[in-house]
């Protein structure tokens, strides 16, 4: 079973953050090792000769989600998991929100200047 989450979930969630160097919430590192970078002297190398650290040929992308930075790509299932919860509750989420829009536009309509 794949730990990824759907492509629709990556480009709603994405921050529009990208770089050389990520850390998921997970702990692991990713880096671009295909680009080129102003990288600090040894500062490549030491993430090439870094087992845990893993290259990419391409910028690292996140997503945010739950004050986390979720590297896109990373098989921890971290945004699976939230894609899931999402899905399982669709309807009740659906009915907060809707609810809690009909709060706001009462609370608009009543400091609405006339």
């Amino acid at each position: 079973m794949s730990e990824q989450c759907s492509e629709i979930f990556e480009e709603v969630f994405n921050s529009r953050v990208g770089g050389c160097v990520r850390d998921c919430a997970c702990g692991q590192t990713y880096y671009d090792d295909y680009n080129d970078y102003d990288w600090e002297p040894g500062e490549l190398e030491k993430l090439k000769e870094n087992s845990n650290a893993i290259p990419f040929d391409y910028s690292i992308s996140t997503m945010s989600i739950n004050n986390e930075e979720i590297v896109i790509g990373c098989d921890c299932g971290r945004a699976k998991k939230y894609e899931e919860f999402i899905l399982r509750h669709a309807e009740q989420l659906a009915e907060y929100l809707n609810k809690r829009a009909e709060v706001l536009k009462e609370k608009a309509e009543s400091i609405k200047v006339k």
